[in-house]
């Protein structure tokens, strides 16, 4: 069993869950069955989206591979980051350290791969992630299409993703269901949470579509890479 490296704090809360996810989908009878997991939850990271509007990328990739060599050093031999806007700066973390890096895109990909018929996906990302096209380039590779909300709507969403970084879930929950509803109008057949602050919310929304969330994908990946089943 390989030992996990978390890089956390980006946000807390979505760290949090992370970790209890893979508690729970980890085979365990007894405490020793538990996957050894190294954290650095650190929220000093600078803010990913404003890193990748400005160009500004340096600081955060800075402080990202400080975490992941802090991470190696302590035994880690998997990392994963629970946030989608940080693997705009995954092939720099890829770089730095001699471990495997999980891609969340990579994984959700796969996992909407497995739904029946759904060649177009609706995203709910971060301005950040859109603007990239980390899932939008991700799902033409495969030949699937990635509908990202209209101009308004993204804004909204990201207002909702500062709300929930900020513990006002029941606040965000009008601006995601308006930009899901409003992909499924624009023809989308699934949708992807693809940001680990609007997966908080799914406890308390019923998804439009059927939905694949990226933070229990990334949990999933986790689990199966620790124990060395592909």
């Amino acid at each position: 069993m390989k030992v996990l490296g978390v890089l956390g704090g980006m946000g807390p809360e979505a760290t949090v869950a992370f970790l209890t996810k893979v508690v729970e989908k980890t085979p365990a009878r007894k405490d020793q069955d538990h996957i050894h997991i190294v954290m650095d939850m650190d929220p000093s990271v600078p803010d990913r989206t404003e890193a990748i509007l400005s160009g500004r990328r340096d600081e955060v990739v800075e402080v990202l591979c400080r975490m992941a060599r802090r991470l190696v050093e302590l035994g880690a031999e998997v990392l994963a980051i629970p946030c989608n806007t940080a693997h705009a700066f995954l092939e720099d973390l890829r770089r730095e350290v001699p471990v495997r890096v999980l891609d969340v895109v990579e994984e959700v990909v796969r996992a909407v791969r497995t739904l029946p018929e759904v060649g177009r996906v609706g995203l709910l990302a971060t301005t950040g992630t859109v603007r990239i096209g980390l899932y939008r380039k991700a799902f033409l590779r495969v030949g699937m299409e990635a509908l990202e909300p209209s101009p308004s709507h993204q804004e909204a969403l990201m207002w909702a993703i500062r709300a929930v970084k900020a513990g006002r879930h029941e606040e965000a929950l009008g601006p995601l269901e308006e930009a899901a509803e409003e992909l499924k109008d624009a023809g989308a057949e699934a949708l992807v949470v693809g940001c680990t602050e609007l997966s908080l919310l799914l406890s308390r929304w019923e998804p439009p579509l059927p939905c694949v969330d990226s933070l229990d994908v990334l949990a999933e990946a986790s689990v199966r890479e620790v124990f060395g089943s592909r």
